[in-house]
C-alpha cells in the first residue's frame, strides 16, 4: 500500500506543490489522476483485496486525502469552487467513478463502437460535467481549455 500512496504522490508531485487553492490542482491534477489509475490495474486490485482483508492502510490514505480535501476547500474560498458545492461529496465521486471506469474498462472498450479511444471521451465527458457542477464560470472556461490540451496529447 505504501509503494502505490508513493507512486502517486510521484505522478501528482507537481500539483502536490501548489499553493493552497490553486486551480492547476483541480484541472492539472484530475486528468493526471484518471490516466495514473488506468495504469495501476494491479495495484487497485491489491489495495482493493487490502481493504476487504483489514484496514491498516487507512492511516496511509489520510494524510493524502487529507491534502486534497485541503486543496479543494482553498480553491472553494478562493471562489474556483462554488460555494454550495459539498468537498466531501465531490471527492467520493471522484474516486468512484475514476475507479469505477477502469475496473469495467475492457467491457466498456469491448461494447463501444469506437475501441480506440473510450477512455479519453469518458474522461472528457467527466470532467465536463464535474466542471460544469463544480466550478465557477471564469474557473470551468480554464478548467476546460486545459482539458482539451490534455486530450490532444494523449
Amino acid at each position: 500500500m505504501q509503494d502505490i500512496i508513493d507512486s502517486y504522490a510521484a505522478a501528482q508531485k507537481d500539483q502536490l506543490a501548489l499553493p493552497p487553492g490553486d486551480l492547476r490542482f483541480i484541472t492539472h491534477g484530475l486528468p493526471i489522476l484518471f490516466w495514473w489509475l488506468g495504469e495501476q490495474q494491479e495495484n487497485l486490485r491489491l489495495a482493493a483485496w487490502a481493504r476487504l482483508e483489514t484496514q491498516p492502510q487507512l492511516a496511509l490514505y489520510e494524510s493524502n486525502y487529507g491534502h486534497v480535501r485541503r486543496q479543494l476547500l482553498a480553491a472553494q474560498k478562493k471562489g474556483h469552487i462554488k460555494k454550495d458545492v459539498d468537498v466531501e461529496s465531490v471527492l467520493i465521486f471522484i474516486d468512484s467513478t475514476f475507479k469505477g471506469f477502469w475496473e469495467r474498462f475492457g467491457f466498456f472498450q469491448h461494447m463501444s463502437d469506437n475501441k480506440s479511444d473510450v477512455d479519453k471521451r469518458y474522461l472528457r465527458t467527466l470532467l465536463e460535467m464535474l466542471y460544469k457542477r463544480l466550478l465557477s464560470d471564469t474557473a470551468y472556461s480554464k478548467a476546460m481549455e486545459h482539458l482539451e490540451t490534455v486530450l490532444s496529447q494523449r
